[in-house]
């Protein structure tokens, strides 16, 4: 309080006003735009490597969310002491607990949300996912150094007041061109007379908090944003970007694929990802509903085992919120549950009860929109195991009275096709469609090839059309795919890593022709922001 002149900034109305909240929204907008952007690009990934599920994926966009959070907070601040580190910290620790603890402690996920069992063990096993949450920081990272830098030219006193903060830290003088200042000057008087000044006595006068603290003189770690180390990290973080996504996109290009479409047009809603080769579709768009057809189809390209085979319908919005909740996972399970239970998930009369008047066991959206279109290829042995998790396997069981029960219609009596009499919900098929998607479309697994398909090679590929998709124009596609570290043939998130790097290096040229254009020197980057300016004070101005 002997120094009131260093609430000139407040007074002014240069630390908060209109501006400065319309530029943290502007932030914040970007920052939003950088993660979902990211995370979208890099779906198809998580899709083809079993993780694209609604619980899984949508953990992925959250932890992003609070990775970039966590690193905003180490930006905003100038400097870093016990109290901001351990913040940041604690986050950190908080995020792991709760990944370790919800999604994986099987009394805790059965009691909120069964579908969020053991989804940060998969979560962790993709490799896209460990991108992500690197490269959203390093994206973030410098459109927060261009913008940071665009606030400096653009109010000299934001450059000001960050020079003031590193000189008060460091204890040095000023540089022999630094203005001679209202605000300036009696900032450095301040950093002079609290280290001689006996703060006890003001404590025991006045009341006031006087410890480290309070005061603001904690022991910290200046952060130096000047231009030369905010260009050096944007332009590591740019070729960092750009040589991940060269190797993401070779990785993509190598993987080989046969895509066979067999009912509906593409339309808005592309069913190929980017990348595929029109060599690699085949278009078999002659197969009526309730039919089963044959075509030839040849192989463009060697096929190398283990071969995933996938079946692809769209647009399917597995992500609504009605069609997710309409489940009983207690049902699931195995367990009794009371009919109100059933009413409450499964609130469409038709979802639990069929025309004839019987409980349709498992009851839901879900249920009754199951995929039951089959396919085989003649002397090619389709491998129907290996393709849900094995959570999910030992989560979903038959009641005790399987098959007994009067007056139920089971999930083999709906799909006989599909689910044996004796698998019930323990069907791998019925187990993969019941973790819902993420997208605008579904990709589920149907099995696996374990020998190899040679380029040239005519197989022989039988499909039985039962699955309508007519009445919301639907298409549908049965895939043969080789599977890779970063997924299958998709470029998003190649384009995606690119796309940042690229960008990245564009803000690194853009801010050093800023400086240019502005005059400014690189040493100071605007160190004579104030000198044509005298802030008023209540009091003289004091020379440094």
């Amino acid at each position: 309080l002997n120094n009131p002149r260093q609430y000139a900034w407040g007074r002014l109305g240069l630390d908060l006003n209109a501006g400065k909240m319309v530029g943290a929204l502007v932030s914040a907008l970007l920052h939003s735009l950088i993660i979902s952007g990211l995370c979208f690009l890099a779906y198809p990934s998580f899709d083809a490597l079993g993780t694209g599920d609604y619980y899984t994926f949508g953990t992925v966009v959250y932890v992003c969310l609070v990775v970039d959070m966590n690193y905003r907070v180490l930006f905003l601040n100038y400097t870093h002491n016990k109290y901001t580190l351990g913040a940041v910290a604690a986050s950190s620790l908080g995020l792991a607990v709760f990944l370790c603890v919800y999604p994986m402690v099987q009394p805790i996920t059965y009691i909120l949300v069964s579908n969020m069992y053991m989804i940060t063990y998969h979560m962790a096993r993709a490799l896209p996912f460990w991108i992500c949450i690197i490269v959203v920081p390093s994206v973030s990272v410098n459109v927060d150094f261009f913008v940071l830098l665009l606030g400096r030219i653009c109010s000299p006193e934001a450059q000001e007041v960050v020079e003031l903060r590193m000189n008060l830290y460091r204890k040095s003088d000023p540089a022999p061109n630094q203005p001679n200042t209202t605000v300036y000057s009696s900032l450095l008087n301040i950093a002079d007379q609290t280290d001689s000044e006996p703060e006890a006595d003001i404590g025991n006068d006045h009341g006031l908090d006087v410890s480290p603290f309070a005061q603001q003189k904690c022991t910290g770690l200046p952060f130096d944003n000047s231009h030369a180390v905010s260009r050096g990290l944007s332009t590591f973080a740019a070729f960092f970007l750009v040589m991940l996504g060269l190797l993401v996109k070779y990785s993509a290009e190598d993987i080989q694929q046969l895509r066979l479409q067999y009912a509906g047009e593409s339309g808005p809603h592309d069913p190929d990802p980017w990348g595929t080769l029109p060599r690699e579709v085949v278009n078999a768009k002659d197969c009526k509903h309730g039919t089963t057809c044959t075509w030839s189809v040849t192989v463009p390209k060697t096929l190398r085992p283990p071969i995933l085979v996938q079946y692809h319908v769209g647009p399917f919005y597995q992500n609504s919120n009605t069609y997710i909740k309409s489940e009983v996972p207690q049902e699931l399970r195995g367990l009794a549950v009371p009919e109100a239970s059933r009413k409450l998930f499964c609130s469409t009369e038709h979802s639990r009860v069929n025309g004839e008047g019987n409980d349709i066991y498992p009851c839901g959206m879900k249920v009754m929109s199951f995929f039951n279109d089959t396919f085989s290829v003649k002397g090619v042995e389709i491998n129907k195991k290996n393709i849900a998790w094995d959570s999910d396997l030992q989560r979903f069981n038959n009641p005790p009275d399987y098959l007994k029960r009067k007056k139920t219609t089971w999930l083999h009596d709906l799909y006989p096709t599909v689910i044996g009499k004796e698998e019930g919900v323990k069907g791998e098929d019925f187990i993969v469609w019941m973790r819902p998607s993420a997208g605008s479309s579904v990709t589920k697994r149907y099995g696996w090839v374990e020998q190899e398909l040679k380029a040239g090679q005519v197989l022989e590929v039988t499909v039985t059309n039962d699955y309508p998709v007519e009445s919301f124009k639907g298409y549908k596609q049965f895939i043969f795919t080789e599977i890779g570290a970063f997924g299958a043939r998709d470029l998003g998130l190649a384009y995606a890593l690119l796309g940042g790097g690229f960008l990245s290096l564009f803000l690194v040229v853009a801010s050093q022709v800023l400086l240019w254009f502005s005059g400014r020197s690189e040493a100071s980057a605007t160190s004579r922001s104030l000198r044509s300016q005298n802030l008023p004070g209540p009091g003289p101005s004091q020379p440094p």
